[in-house]
């Protein structure tokens, strides 16, 4: 049986877990009408390890919102 290979990246998933954080801030700023919540509340939920990662990401996505430090 072949071994499932991680990647370069560690338990957890960070690169997903940046990508679903990105995914709901990038509806939040657009103003989704589903979700009563803004993208600056959410936004401190996000773990601090992954906010430099989750800002880069809504950067490259064009999102003009970015986490605060």
């Amino acid at each position: 049986m072949a071994q499932r290979q991680q990647g370069h990246h560690p338990p957890g998933r960070p690169v997903q877990q940046v990508q679903l954080w990105a995914d709901l801030l990038t509806d939040l700023d657009q103003g989704e009408p589903a979700i009563s919540t803004s993208a600056r509340e959410m936004a401190e939920d996000v773990p601090p390890k992954l906010r430099k990662a989750v800002n880069n990401e809504l950067e490259r996505r064009g999102c003009r919102f970015r986490i605060s430090a």
